[in-house]
């Protein structure tokens, strides 16, 4: 494993500060203007990893088309 991160091979979105409060509520959608960062191969219809701006993990999701917003859907 050479002392790589266990995600490495994930698709990971990283949200803003804050903007977790709307997944906590359980509304499942993620707009672009919340997120941070992304990792990984974050195309349309793929699986991702929907973490809190400190890296706690809030759930898994699909991205949704680039030229849609919200980007990614939840799974609740």
């Amino acid at each position: 494993m050479g002392g790589k991160s266990s995600h490495t091979n994930m698709n990971i979105i990283t949200l803003k500060p804050g903007k977790e409060k709307s997944l906590l509520r359980r509304h499942p959608w993620i707009y672009a203007t919340g997120i941070a960062s992304t990792e990984g191969r974050c195309e349309p219809g793929a699986t991702v990893i929907v973490r809190a701006a400190d890296g706690r993990f809030l759930a898994q999701g699909r991205v949704q088309p680039r030229i849609a917003d919200p980007r990614a859907r939840v799974d609740i």
